[in-house]
């Protein structure tokens, strides 16, 4: 009954909270979190009135990050402060949608936007990735950081990326993948890739995969 009412007022994210609950983003009625009683609560947000949360993602530190259309980024931080948009966009955020986020394993934020590029942040600025580094210039739907420092990249039409040392590399259906549609990527744990495609989900070895991107096999 509680996510009943979530349906009518456009639903667009959904992730679980800490203790139980979730947080859910909306596509104009902003932010609610639902805590384990099923209690909603509106989270005030100055300046997302306009904005579709199309991301939400907890970071290793138990911030939680929203990422808006048209544009716009948010963190809440486990003090209740809020940074908006207006002081990042300062630092060099994008004035573009934001459909994937997710941190690495040395504190670093990644951001994949629906104009295909990727943006790293610091917590000071951000540094692009666009088509002139290697990236196809399709949708970014889904980022996975590896523990060894790889970033894997899922995209809406240009295969599956990965980031490793500066170099970005790309495989999709010509090497293997079901589709060039990769909408989610979850590490199983056994060395396998699950991920999500307008064909269904399917997995894929990461030996395998990381064969390709290093030009071993093709």
């Amino acid at each position: 009954q509680t996510f009943d009412a979530f349906l009518e007022i456009g639903t667009t994210a959904v992730l679980p909270a800490p203790g139980g609950g979730a947080w859910v983003g909306t596509v104009n009625q902003g932010l609610y979190h639902v805590d384990a009683n099923g209690d909603q609560h509106v989270v005030e947000l100055n300046g997302f009135k306009d904005r579709q949360i199309r991301v939400l993602h907890q970071d290793a530190r138990g911030n939680l990050w929203l990422g808006c259309l048209p544009d716009g980024l948010a963190e809440i931080s486990k003090g209740k402060t809020t940074i908006l948009p207006s002081a990042l966009f300062d630092q060099g955020l994008p004035r573009t949608a934001i459909l994937s986020i997710a941190d690495d394993h040395a504190g670093k934020l990644w951001l994949g936007t629906i104009n295909g590029d990727l943006y790293a942040y610091d917590h000071n600025r951000f540094t692009r990735l666009d088509k002139a580094d290697g990236l196809p210039g399709e949708a970014i739907s889904a980022l996975h950081p590896s523990a060894n420092g790889d970033l894997w990249i899922g995209t809406l039409g240009g295969g599956l990326g990965r980031y490793r040392n500066g170099r970005l590399v790309f495989c999709g259906k010509q090497n293997g993948l079901a589709d060039d549609v990769i909408a989610t990527i979850v590490d199983g744990g056994d060395g396998y890739f699950w991920l999500g495609s307008e064909q269904g989900i399917f997995r894929v070895r990461q030996e395998d995969l990381n064969a390709v991107a290093d030009g071993k096999q093709t």
